[in-house]
């Protein structure tokens, strides 16, 4: 398990030095967890470091190693500005009943995922396109069960008994693209911003379509950042002084989400996932120099035969501007 581990952060430690400097850096720190509105289930933590590099016209970022190969399905136009994104995360779902030592089949299985993923965005006016390749381990690799045992020894939770029948270790990838279109509302103080994403792979495969509504002030460059909600990196954010609340909804068509479904190619536990799923999410964000703060509640539903199997967090960024 160390050695895999070792290996992952190998890559990312290739990848990361070839990563080159532009105008404007940002440095991202994301938490979610689901602590933060008292419950302990479900997907319940995230822990996300994110770099990204932004720049406009010949100062805009080329994509990244694993954005690369991607470049011929780009759209001719040249972009107003662009982003690169590069995150490094350990995502952990768990059943509702922590304490039990042989989870309830029927809930959702005990399961860690640790990753590395590239996102590049190609930004226009009032229209932008997303890419994204990930790539990680899920099953013990990810060291999801340690990392919940220090957290709940920590703060004095309960210490989870489930983890023996956890997913078992197995590589996964997720390729994904994704519009986003923005109308304004309110001059410059309000906007409204459509999303849809595709996403292939064996972490996730799904259809998706969105809105999100946005009020505040210097919003014109930042109308990219709820897309990145989709890859769990971060939350949108406002820059240079800027502040505004958001609220989205999202309706999600699911061909398999490893978390429910469990491992594509052993066996493992597994539940029925509901294919269809809606979620809402609503924040506030604002910045102060170099720093900004996003604070963000979400809730969806994720199990097919359980209407209370409602996957409820907070969510928590930070950003610094290098």
């Amino acid at each position: 398990m160390r050695k895999a581990v070792q290996n992952v952060f190998a890559v990312i430690c290739v990848f990361v030095i070839h990563m080159p400097v532009y105008a404007e850096n940002w440095f991202t720190f994301t938490l979610d967890n689901d602590l933060f509105i008292g419950r302990d289930d479900g997907y319940t933590n995230g822990v996300y470091f994110s770099l990204h590099n932004a720049g406009l016209a010949k100062e805009a970022p080329e994509p990244g190693l694993l954005i690369s190969p991607l470049a011929f399905l780009f759209e001719k136009k040249a972009p107003l500005f662009s982003l690169n994104s590069w995150t490094f995360g350990q995502t952990m779902v768990t059943p509702e009943d922590i304490t039990a030592e042989n989870p309830d089949p029927r809930d959702v299985p005990y399961s860690g995922l640790i990753f590395l993923s590239n996102s590049f965005i190609r930004a226009w006016e009032n229209e932008a396109s997303k890419y994204t390749f990930a790539f990680g381990m899920v099953g013990p690799s990810s060291l999801a069960e340690e990392s919940q045992r220090i957290v709940h020894k920590t703060i004095g939770s309960e210490i989870p008994q489930g983890w023996d029948y956890q997913l078992k270790d197995e590589f996964v990838f997720q390729l994904e693209y994704g519009r986003m279109w923005r109308r304004w509302l309110l001059e410059d103080r309000a906007d409204l911003i459509l999303l849809a994403d595709l996403a292939l792979g064996t972490i996730e495969t799904f259809a998706s379509s969105g809105t999100f509504v946005r009020f505040g002030n210097d919003l014109e460059y930042t109308y990219v950042t709820p897309s990145l909600r989709a890859t769990r990196t971060v939350n949108p954010i406002a820059i240079d002084g800027g502040w505004f609340v958001f609220a989205g909804f999202n309706a999600h068509l699911y061909a398999r989400r490893i978390f429910v479904d469990g491992n594509t190619f052993k066996e493992s536990r597994s539940t029925e996932l509901d294919h269809t799923q809606f979620s809402f999410a609503a924040g506030f964000t604002f910045s102060w120099k170099r720093l900004s703060a996003s604070i963000a509640m979400e809730n969806a539903h994720i199990l097919e035969d359980s209407p209370d199997a409602v996957s409820r967090y907070g969510s928590l960024t930070l950003a610094w501007k290098y």
